[in-house]
């Protein structure tokens, strides 16, 4: 028995000794594994980036990736004053369509749009309507707002975010 655990303890310490995996202390390579074998051959562990990277204090040049389409981020875009604002600003700039209030139509149009880097509202598309009329008016009242405080990724950089926002219209 003791020769067998004397055994199983030596393969074990050959093993533990021919890999070694070590995490690199280099600031740029933070957060990066590297699995070295003794002797000659090294493996990375690390997955390679793709697009035009430079080391050092140069800025990285990831092409599409800036340009993506968020759904959601770190730190959401917002209207100056909150969603609340948003709702204050369409309620005193909506005109209710006069055929729409002839025929006493109400409902919800749901809005999406993307927020870009800059505050900006683009690509505004409706996701559910009742009526066009209801609809071009929202597109409209949108299309007036000010600019949004943009979508924050983890770096505390603006990236462009997906927005949904819906509005109720309500004859009184």
């Amino acid at each position: 028995m003791k020769r067998f655990l004397t055994i199983t303890l030596l393969t074990l310490l050959v093993l533990v000794a021919g890999v070694q995996v070590s995490n690199a202390q280099n600031p740029r390579n933070r957060g990066q594994y590297r699995t070295e074998r003794r002797g000659s051959m090294r493996q990375s562990a690390t997955p390679r980036r793709s697009g035009n990277y430079q080391r050092g204090n140069a800025t990285r040049n990831v092409g599409e990736a800036d340009n993506e389409v968020r759904d959601v981020a770190a730190q959401q875009p917002q209207y100056p004053g909150g969603t609340e604002a948003l709702k204050k600003f369409f309620d005193a700039n909506v005109v209710y369509p006069a055929e729409a209030r002839r025929n006493g139509i109400q409902g919800t149009v749901i809005m999406q749009f993307i927020v870009e880097k800059d505050g900006s509202l683009s690509d505004i598309t409706v996701l559910r309507n009742n009526t066009p009329e209801l609809t071009d008016e929202a597109i409209r009242v949108l299309k007036k707002a000010k600019r949004f405080h943009p979508g924050l990724d983890e770096l505390n950089r603006p990236v462009r975010v997906r927005f949904t926002f819906p509005y109720a219209f309500r004859l009184r």
